[in-house]
């Protein structure tokens, strides 16, 4: 028996025949290292969060319109800074428009 796979754009730019990395599995119910986290200075914030900001790591925030998501976040990125650390605030709305024709555009 023979393979005879079609190529695709991933094959076609990667070459696989050499093999791969190996992955390292760890088992999930055994004692593992906690991430180093960083506290905001807001402290129900950091609770919510697990005792603070993971380094690397991004928050996604969810919630009604006007709840206080914006604010919340704002104050926390000016703690940090104010702190000496470095913040990044990056905002984005999802909302479903109708174009003429019938064409939906999300915004």
């Amino acid at each position: 028996m023979v393979e005879d796979a079609p190529a695709t754009v991933f094959s076609q730019k990667h070459d696989l025949s050499s093999g791969g990395k190996a992955v390292e599995f760890v088992p999930l119910d055994g004692p593992a290292e906690l991430p180093k986290r960083r506290p905001t200075g807001l402290a129900e914030f950091d609770r919510a969060l697990g005792g603070g900001l993971v380094p690397g790591s991004g928050v996604l925030m969810g919630g009604d319109p006007g709840i206080g998501k914006s604010t919340l976040l704002l104050q926390t990125a000016a703690t940090v800074a104010k702190g000496g650390g470095t913040a990044v605030y990056v905002s984005g709305e999802e909302a479903a428009g109708v174009l003429p024709e019938g064409k939906v555009e999300l915004n």
